[in-house]
């Protein structure tokens, strides 16, 4: 009769496990779905920048062609310190 008891008291535990193991595994998919989901920002940030950076320039460059009637000239540096961008109208 005992032995009866402690199969059904380990069955019972073994399925709690298996219950808890299934919802934990259901978390962290769950959570790691949603980082992937929303750590694009960086890119479609870094992308923004970018094209903000590309129409300054050129907004430069057609200002000082179109305005001033002289050549474009602008320099593309980078450094430890980071980018650095020069322009000027010769």
């Amino acid at each position: 009769m005992t032995e009866v008891i402690s199969n059904k008291t380990n069955h019972l535990l073994f399925q709690t496990k298996c219950f808890f193991e299934k919802k934990k595994t259901r978390i962290v998919r769950s959570l790691d779905n949603a980082l992937i989901k929303y750590d694009a920002w960086f890119l479609v940030l870094l992308a923004v920048i970018m094209v903000l950076a590309l129409v300054i320039a050129t907004g430069l460059a057609i200002w000082c062609t179109v305005y001033q009637g002289k050549k474009f000239s602008g320099s593309w540096k980078w450094a430890k310190s980071g980018v650095s961008v020069s322009t000027e109208c010769k």
